[in-house]
């Protein structure tokens, strides 16, 4: 979390555990910026804050949050609080065209990006995203799309099962889905696993070829990745 005093440009910064490092302006404004820092982390938004010991009236100005401070100085603080988040993990599985357009999406996006298959070589992948040859499973991903398309498909489940993403899509017609599910449920896999799985992935805007089916689901994961913001579109900056 960056802490940018408006005035004087200067940075300083908050760790998740609430841990700051630099100075603020003493405790009058310590407290106050601490807990309202924290918040920005769990939204991933950043906010103006001013702290004041005059009141705001100009309904114009840009600070979205306006504090009464009651210090003797009677000085006026400006903040601009940003969080700085970790990268989140993106796994795909699977070397076709869907699975290509959507890591490319993915990196444009800031995803950190993990593509494994047969042959990623063969891909036209932007630079810095990450390839493996065979299907793993990987710790601490936040998304997996299973874009095998029938080269794979049940291994490739299996391994994006164990990784443990908070989103699990699977490129696949419902029919087809529900027939690769049935097939892992006899294979022993936890049914309450298997209905976490989300098919046919992405939001259901009629796509038809690969890179509608990546846009997609690249929406569909900016949709959740935005609970507070669901149902409201043109959001300015």
């Amino acid at each position: 979390m960056h802490l940018h005093p408006l005035n004087l440009w200067q940075r300083q910064f908050l760790k998740v555990d609430g841990k700051l490092e630099g100075w603020i302006g003493g405790g009058c404004s310590q407290d106050i910026i601490v807990e309202e820092a924290l918040k920005c982390i769990n939204t991933g938004k950043s906010v103006l804050i001013r702290l004041s010991p005059n009141e705001l009236n100009d309904e114009t100005h840009s600070f979205k949050k306006n504090f009464l401070m009651a210090c003797e100085s009677e000085g006026t603080l400006e903040f601009h609080l940003e969080p700085v988040l970790p990268m989140k993990k993106m796994l795909i599985y699977g070397t076709t065209p869907s699975a290509e357009t959507l890591a490319n999406m993915g990196k444009l996006l800031n995803y950190d990006i993990v593509v494994m298959g047969k042959n990623p070589d063969k891909l036209s992948l932007s630079d810095g995203i990450n390839i493996r040859k065979e299907f793993e499973s990987i710790d601490g991903a936040s998304y997996a799309i299973v874009a095998t398309q029938g080269k794979g498909d049940m291994r490739s489940i299996r391994s994006a099962i164990a990784s443990d993403p908070e989103y699990l899509a699977l490129i696949a017609s419902k029919r087809k889905g529900d027939k690769l599910m049935n097939r892992l449920l006899k294979k022993g896999i936890n049914k309450n696993d298997l209905q976490k799985i989300k098919y046919p992935a992405g939001l259901d805007i009629g796509a038809v070829t690969p890179q509608e089916i990546a846009a997609s689901i690249m929406a569909e994961i900016i949709q959740l990745s935005r609970p507070d913001l669901k149902g409201r579109t043109g959001i300015g900056i």
